[in-house]
């Protein structure tokens, strides 16, 4: 009888971490199933909406979400053996309150979880990328187990011109993905290691056959040389296909043979199985490829089947319309595609499964993350959209010098009102600026760091990034360099401090506010994962103070459905609470009602000392610490529900 699993992180490979990571990987890849890609970021599935004229807002995510969940309780099984889940989803519920996790479960499908957070530009290549997120991995993994994932997916990216992929560019996503998968394991959570070779290009098909070896062989050197154990991993891949813009089409027999060429020279055995992404095909093209692979007469060792998003769910979208009476509709058009992929992983797909979809391509140009379109897009909100107003404001910000004299130069400064600060910098010691940047202006501010909780706060991280040497939190950071320019100096020092305390348990907000710096430096700043990076103008303002009357004495958005006169009781301990002592959800429709020490406590039961985020006991939401405790300042008053979604805009589904 096998000892049941209890730790929550392993420092080495025991025997039952072995076992259930082996268990759980083969249950993900056995005989005729696949998985499902539903890890779309909030914005990515903006666009998939956008195109059938669906407002993308929480409701109609989950909405579109529980139709998936909800397929064909006792059908949907057989074809769809797990679930990659967004931050969001994993979290959310059916209209009946079953959690989405419960429902997967109930199907007998396993529920995964992405954990990489995006792109970042890799710095002395043509414009090639790794990918980050590791920082915090460790206790992403160990949360998210709890919270019923097995396993999680981690995508890096790799694209083919001339000069690239570079050796640098192949080593460092290896590595990273050797990385990704030992913390995985250690966390008892299987790791889907995926290096994708994007189609972009007009390679033909013997380049990218010869490319996706390269990635490869040096993917699972890496996994060998971090101790990974093989039979607990699944490898995500492409298929070997020439570039989307090349004028020779390959066959699928000819995919099939290049695909598994390639397989077979790289993959050890010992690795079960082999999902493949659809890599922008329609949905016919994924599984008559898929189909292909399976029927090539070669040694396989490993399950090939499928982990598809758009080419398992085009049709759906396409059928439902985000129309209540059209999810019946929605559902057919998943089993349908879910079916041929299905047959597609056994060899045994007899083509001609047409969805809502047709055979239209499903091909994204630059997927990596569209990342110039998303600058230019990002440029043209920043000029066009009002600054972003917040209340109780403290902020530290970085300034850049434009004058060619001076320019390089940078300077560290606190404010209260950012725009105003700006002003007065660029007009000199007299009208209130520093005497450090008198005289020496135009002075760009780039970029603020705000959300402190008071001026003391914001002080101390001022003086910390100005003087990282004198700090005993930052004595182990490298002295700048003779060749290295003080404003990437700066922006080092900052993503240091932005992972160690206390300044790591604040509800801290990054924000850009010049685009080109942006632009130039994306992927420069990893912050825990509570902490956002924003664009954009931001303005400061009072808190404003809103005439209460006797009546309103109740700390809850929807106080009158309460009974004015009712007594109030903490949710959690059911003890009745003052206003003084409690604080309720940043949610507008929430009705919690908590003490302040009962709720840290109940975020703190992760394992952190001090409470920084968790999941409001009655509305479910992932809610911030650092914004309730604003909102009981008197922040948010008049303001729309708070945005808690710090994803990347990175999917390959």
């Amino acid at each position: 009888m096998r000892r049941k699993m209890v730790a929550e992180k392993y420092s080495k490979l025991e025997p039952e971490l072995k076992e259930e990571l082996r268990m759980i990987a083969q249950q993900i890849v056995s005989p005729g199933r696949g998985i499902l890609a539903a890890d779309e970021s909030t914005s990515t599935i903006g666009k998939r909406f956008q195109d059938i004229n669906v407002e993308n807002t929480e409701e109609n995510r989950r909405a579109y979400r529980q139709l998936l969940f909800t397929t064909a309780k006792d059908v949907i099984g057989q074809h769809i053996s797990g679930v990659i889940l967004f931050h969001e989803t994993l979290y959310q519920k059916a209209d009946d309150g079953t959690p989405f996790v419960q429902l997967l479960k109930q199907r007998n499908i396993i529920p995964g979880i992405k954990v990489d957070k995006g792109i970042a530009s890799l710095f002395g290549t043509n414009d090639e990328c790794t990918t980050q997120g590791l920082d915090d991995l460790q206790a992403r993994c160990i949360q998210y187990k709890k919270d019923g994932c097995h396993f999680a997916k981690w995508r890096c990216v790799l694209k083919i011109t001339k000069d690239t992929p570079s050796k640098l560019a192949i080593m460092e996503n290896a590595n990273v993905l050797a990385r990704y998968a030992s913390t995985c394991q250690s966390a008892r959570i299987v790791p889907i290691v995926e290096p994708e070779v994007i189609p972009d290009g007009d390679h033909d098909l013997a380049r990218c056959q010869q490319v996706t070896e390269e990635v490869l062989a040096a993917v699972y050197k890496a996994l060998s040389d971090h101790h990974v154990y093989l039979e607990g991993t699944l490898l995500k891949c492409n298929m070997v296909t020439p570039g989307q813009s090349c004028p020779t089409r390959a066959t699928p027999q000819e995919i099939a043979a290049a695909t598994v060429t390639v397989l077979s020279r790289t993959v050890p055995p010992a690795v079960p199985g082999i999902t493949f992404l659809s890599g922008g095909q329609s949905e016919e093209e994924a599984s008559v490829n898929l189909d292909a692979i399976n029927k090539y007469p070669a040694k396989k060792p490993w399950a090939l089947t499928f982990s598809y998003g758009r080419a398992l769910q085009a049709s759906v979208l396409r059928a439902w319309e985000g129309k209540a009476d059209k999810v019946a509709a929605g559902q057919e058009e998943l089993l349908k595609r879910a079916k041929a992929n299905s047959d597609s992983a056994l060899g045994k797909y007899a083509g001609g499964v047409a969805g809502a979809a047709g055979d239209a391509a499903l091909f994204v140009a630059n997927h990596v993350t569209n990342l110039f379109t998303h600058y230019e897009n990002l440029k043209c909100s920043t000029m066009e959209e009002e600054p972003e107003v917040i209340e109780h404001f403290f902020g530290v910000y970085l300034l850049y010098c434009m004058n060619p004299k001076y320019k390089g130069r940078t300077y560290i400064g606190y404010t209260v009102d950012p725009r105003r600060r700006i002003k007065q910098h660029n007009a000199g010691k007299k009208h209130g600026g520093a005497w450090k940047t008198s005289k020496r202006g135009p002075w760009n501010m780039v970029l603020i760091v705000h959300g402190f909780p008071n001026s003391t706060s914001a002080l101390r991280f001022e003086w910390a990034w100005q003087h990282p040497h004198v700090s005993r939190r930052l004595k182990h950071i490298p002295k700048k360099r003779s060749s290295q320019k003080m404003f990437d100096f700066r922006l080092t020092i900052l993503s240091e401090m932005l992972k160690i305390g206390p300044w790591c348990r604040l509800p801290l907000t990054v924000r850009w506010l010049d685009y080109e710096f942006s632009k130039n430096y994306y992927g420069r700043i990893s912050p825990p994962l509570h902490m956002p990076i924003c664009y954009g103008k931001v303005t400061s303002c009072k808190i404003k103070q809103i005439q209460r009357t006797k009546e309103d004495n109740i700390p809850s958005q929807e106080s009158h459905l309460l009974g004015i006169n009712s007594p109030m009781f903490c949710s959690l301990c059911g003890s009745s609470t003052m206003e003084k002592d409690s604080v309720t959800c940043v949610k507008p429709k929430c009705l919690l009602i908590v003490h302040l020490i009962c709720l840290a406590k109940e975020f703190c039961k992760t394992g952190m000392i001090l409470p920084i985020e968790g999941t409001c006991p009655a509305c479910k939401s992932n809610v911030l610490w650092g914004d309730l405790i604003r909102k009981k300042n008197g922040c948010y008053q008049d303001l729309g529900e708070i945005n808690t979604d710090f994803s990347s805009d990175n999917d390959d589904v």
